[in-house]
């Protein structure tokens, strides 16, 4: 696919001629406005004067200009006002080289269909990204639209800093939000008490990033390449999981790992796709008010998960992983936790020092690989002094023409049907473009995130360190999450009972 590349340079010169060019039209089109001045009048008058004529003294008349006593007079002057193009500040942690070409040449494609509306791009770095926008809206002011983690939406929900949206797509009837499009289930997931304030967008899901190459040279098949494959079911199970990376592990005769068939990482998402297609539930209860992860099911698929490292050795370990030796892109790991959308990272990360692609992850015996979505949203700032140029922006950025640039790069899996085919169109042809689309249309919206406003507090503070000594062979799955129930319960009662 011919795409044209658009720097941030030429981006800058369209922003600009886009500004002047709404200038002059607002300018041409302006009502004249008469006004009273202070003018300062002179005269011309004829005046006697003695003058030397041919040596004689002779007394003639000559026409000159006397000034005049300063005075004010009326007189109506035609004064243009010029009108200044909305302008949208559009922000998110996109600042990397990657980032600011998507954004940019979405910026540049809205800007083709609505001139008279100018987008700031005023991105920040993930570092300092939450708090520079906590700060500016606690101010009353901030970014028109902005992008949160899923970690954020209930605390910024709390806090009154999101625009309910249910109002402004009531207001536009001929909408594609209203049309089957859109997946709705995906989209009424971010309700709150059933009202829309945060729009999906990045959609993601869990998968493997595969090195081909190592199972070629291995000579091992292939896992299934789609959820849909004939043999998934009976084929791709965690037992066959196990048994596929512990043989693409090798050692040399002194001891000294030589490559990896897996990782294991303290992850709430990949611990959820294993817990959930073990036990069919995750370790917190549905309602969000209490901590099932001491439950023997859930320990058992704790375990089970940290022992593809400590018993069978087919996962590096902290110290064999420094200096990013046993990374996916390093080309000496087989099968690596990750998200489908890496796609779009692959030929740079990796260009073709191997065979790289993604796969679909196991299951425990009934096909169902215990999927979520994982999305970041957009948020429409209550704030904003330009809603109906926010909102027209908005309506743009999260529909079918907005998605489709990071459509294309693989960047973002679309929850629209017409832009489903145009997924990972800018990717090496050859690659698997159909699996984030397939993991999407069986995951589970049901976010367990946005049961209680305490979750990530729990998952940071208590849970992860748990973890971190279970992958570390220092507690067992069961006695490390018995000993921080009470903890966890606590912590979870006290975001249940701020939610109400």
């Amino acid at each position: 696919m011919n795409v044209r590349k658009l720097t941030r340079r030429h981006f800058l010169s369209l922003s600009a001629a886009g500004a002047v060019g709404a200038s002059v039209i607002a300018a041409c089109g302006a009502t004249p406005t008469p006004q009273v001045i202070e003018k300062v009048v002179t005269s011309v008058v004829e005046k006697e004067v003695t003058k030397i004529v041919a040596g004689t003294p002779q007394v003639v008349k000559e026409t000159v200009i006397v000034p005049a006593t300063p005075q004010v007079v009326e007189e109506t002057v035609v004064v243009t006002q010029v009108s200044r193009p909305p302008e949208v500040v559009w922000t998110s942690w996109a600042t990397d080289t990657f980032g600011m070409f998507r954004v940019e040449e979405q910026a540049a494609q809205f800007r083709q269909k609505y001139p008279d509306i100018v987008v700031q791009i005023r991105n920040v770095a993930s570092s300092s990204y939450r708090e520079r926008l906590l700060t500016t809206l606690a101010a009353g002011a901030g970014p028109d639209v902005y992008r949160l983690c899923t970690d954020s939406e209930l605390a910024f929900y709390k806090d009154g800093q999101c625009e309910q949206l249910d109002p402004w797509f009531e207001k536009q009837k001929d909408s594609w939000f209203w049309t089957d499009d859109v997946n709705k289930t995906i989209v009424d997931a971010h309700r709150i008490k059933d009202k829309l304030w945060f729009y999906p967008m990045a959609l993601d899901v869990q998968a493997f990033c595969i090195n081909k190459t190592l199972f070629e040279q291995a000579g091992l098949p292939l896992p299934p390449m789609s959820y849909k494959s004939a043999d998934y079911k009976s084929v791709w199970t965690y037992e066959k999981y196990l048994d596929t990376v512990k043989a693409l592990t090798k050692f040399a005769a002194d001891g000294t790992p030589q490559q990896f068939g897996t990782t294991v990482y303290p992850d709430y998402y990949y611990l959820h796709d294993i817990i959930t297609s073990k036990t069919g539930r995750f370790w917190m209860s549905d309602d969000g008010s209490q901590f099932l992860g001491a439950d023997p099911a859930v320990t058992e698929a704790i375990q089970w998960y940290a022992d593809i490292r400590l018993v069978h050795k087919a996962a590096p370990t902290p110290e064999q992983s420094k200096g990013g030796a046993f990374d996916y892109s390093a080309g000496r790991l087989a099968l690596d936790w990750q998200f489908a959308t890496w796609l779009c990272y692959g030929e740079k990360n990796v260009g073709d020092r191997f065979d790289w692609d993604i796969a679909p992850l196991p299951h425990w015996g009934d096909g169902n690989p215990g999927l979520f979505p994982e999305p970041c949203v957009w948020v429409f700032n209550p704030h904003s002094k330009v809603k109906d140029a926010t909102w027209t922006f908005f309506h743009w950025l999260v529909g079918p023409e907005g998605v489709r640039v990071p459509t294309e790069l693989a960047w973002e899996i679309p929850i629209y049907k017409s832009v489903e085919p145009y997924f990972g169109k800018r990717i090496p042809t050859g690659k698997n473009l159909s699996l984030g689309p397939e993991g999407v249309s069986i995951a589970s919206s049901n976010y367990f995130w946005l049961k209680n406003l305490n979750f990530f507090e729990a998952w940071s503070s208590v849970m992860e360190p748990a973890l971190e000594e279970v992958l570390l062979g220092s507690k067992t799955a069961q006695e490390a999450m018995t000993a921080i129930k009470p903890q966890m319960d606590k912590v979870l009662q006290e975001g249940k009972a701020a939610m109400t």
